[in-house]
């Protein structure tokens, strides 16, 4: 993995530059760092070992960054021809907390940046729910991780949900995040900016949704609120899907972990119990985010 050291020796916006300081944002599947180079902020992403599993065009990512970025919805991309790194505008603003995003003016905001994350055309990168945790599999499996039995048992239903998923075309087909988690969303008043379009691909748009009801625990009347406001009606159907989509990120969410067990295995023991969280939950019909409700 190249060094930010000599990201910032490479880069023209940098290596001119007569005062230069960087800081460590953020280490997940990647690492973020903020740079401030002569008065101006530029976000630089160190990409890590995950997008080498998941096999995913990075060129695609890129354009889909720069479509995002002219919809208004994404930091504009200053250099990506090394395939190490990406270079980006850095956007002010925090991120939205889980109670925020049980609020109604913040559900409109999340749905309608979402939908505008639904209008890009023109990049065949493929992303569906299945693909990314055949890819998360395959992962795991060849670095060779001890996952349970609960977790392949979870499995079996998945061919049920790819049947309605390959019956609904009209939501299957559309760009999606597939990451639209509140830490990859910048609250800024008048918009959401949405960052980190690694796993970005056709997919479903009901994921994207999911995601959100998920991630903050949502319950019925949230979900219903979510779903009118992106669709501006409730139907039924779109309940079933949600769950679909709901259990396809849990198991993702395992998938993500036991991967990363694997990538980092000198700190393995940190990823096997936030896996079994959610496998739990997903054998109880608790389809929330590594939430340790007992009981529920």
């Amino acid at each position: 993995m190249i060094t930010i050291e000599e990201v910032l020796g490479r880069e023209g916006l940098f290596n001119q530059a007569a005062q230069i300081t960087h800081e460590m944002i953020s280490r997940s599947s990647n690492t973020i760092y903020k740079v401030t180079a002569d008065g101006t902020d530029y976000i630089v992403r160190i990409d890590g070992e995950q997008k080498d599993y998941v096999g995913l065009d990075r060129g695609l990512e890129v354009v889909a960054m720069k479509k995002a970025a002219d919809l208004g919805i994404s930091p504009k991309v200053y250099s990506s021809d090394d395939p190490r790194y990406i270079v980006m505008e850095y956007i002010g603003g925090g991120h939205i907390g889980e109670a925020q995003m049980r609020e109604e003016r913040y559900i409109a905001k999340m749905t309608a940046a979402l939908k505008k994350v639904h209008q890009i055309t023109g990049v065949d990168r493929d992303c569906s729910p299945f693909y990314m945790l055949e890819r998360y599999i395959a992962g795991f499996e060849s670095l060779c991780v001890p996952v349970p039995g609960e977790f392949y048992a979870l499995l079996k239903r998945i061919p049920e949900i790819e049947r309605r998923y390959a019956q609904n075309a009209a939501y299957t087909t559309k760009y999606s995040h597939n990451d639209y988690f509140n830490f990859n969303m910048i609250d800024q008043d008048d918009r959401i900016a949405v960052i980190d379009w690694e796993l970005s691909g056709m997919s479903s748009v009901f994921f994207d949704l999911s995601t959100i009801s998920f991630s903050a625990m949502y319950g019925e009347r949230e979900d219903r609120m979510m779903l009118e406001r992106y669709f501006g009606n409730y139907e039924p159907e779109y309940q079933v899907l949600l769950e679909d989509m709901k259990y396809m990120n849990m198991l993702r969410d395992a998938g993500w972990h036991y991967l990363h067990a694997g990538i980092n295995s000198e700190h393995a023991e940190g990823y096997f119990p936030e896996a079994m969280i959610v496998v739990k939950n997903v054998e109880r019909g608790h389809l929330h985010f590594r939430c340790r409700c007992e009981g529920m």
